[in-house]
């Protein structure tokens, strides 16, 4: 059983990646919020979250990434979502949010559009 983690990197002044590993379960989901919320309360504006490897994700999972999308488009930043996978892409897709976030395929391509907010 694959089980959810994370890590936090900076990739550029201000810039900050997130790879998410496994399952986008609620349990991860907590974990999840807590770690934006520490990143938004040290004002970070510009955020990669990479799905590569994320597992299934749940309602909650998108919900967060509207959230952090909100928060990030009103404090003047963007959010990129990095190669999701095609499970997550054609919910995001019937979900409509293909509309709403920025997508690309490598971390260095999203540093390149986060660079330039």
């Amino acid at each position: 059983m694959t089980t959810f983690s994370y890590s936090c990197a900076e990739l550029a002044p201000g810039i900050v990646h997130l790879k998410l590993v496994g399952p986008l379960d609620w349990q991860a989901c907590a974990r999840l919020d807590a770690e934006l919320n520490a990143l938004f309360d040290r004002g970070v504006n510009r955020l990669a979250i990479e799905l590569r490897q994320a597992g299934f994700a749940t309602s909650a999972a998108f919900g967060l990434l509207i959230y952090a999308h909100d928060v990030t488009t009103k404090r003047k930043g963007a959010l990129v979502i990095v190669a999701p996978p095609p499970s997550i892409a054609d919910t995001l897709k019937m979900l409509g949010l293909n509309q709403i976030f920025a997508f690309c395929d490598t971390v260095e391509d999203a540093k390149r559009i986060l660079s330039q907010v």
